[in-house]
């Protein structure tokens, strides 16, 4: 089982970088972008592939024969996303206000605070 970003190009898709096809088809990569489009799969989606790893010709071109493909899941996509960690937030940098001229409505607050004679 293979989670990632499917991206398909000129009828062949490819999983994070790799080809996928059907293994024994006439034409193994276009069989395999028609398997992921009748599964509702399209290009930019994340999926959960599975499958072998093999590979397609002479030079050897290494492919995913695919057995089945979904959608991934949150949980799929989260599994596979490193850890976030809080360390970056906290060293943001704040920026300091700006001088000048108070926004109108720091305006108005203050001249409402006053009371004229």
């Amino acid at each position: 089982m293979s989670v990632g970003r499917i991206s398909i190009q000129l009828s062949t898709s490819r999983l994070n970088g790799v080809l996928l096809a059907i293994r024994n088809a006439v034409n193994p990569f276009g069989d395999a972008t028609s398997f992921l489009a009748s599964r509702g799969i399209g290009d930019g989606d994340m999926a959960d592939v599975q499958g072998a790893d093999g590979s397609i010709g002479t030079p050897a071109v290494p492919v995913i024969f695919m057995t089945g493909a979904r959608l991934a899941t949150v949980a799929a996509i989260r599994a596979i996303q490193p850890a976030r960690s809080a360390a970056p937030a906290a060293k943001r940098k704040l920026k300091p206000a700006a001088k000048g001229k108070p926004s109108a409505a720091k305006s108005k607050a203050r001249a409402a605070g006053r009371k004229r004679p």
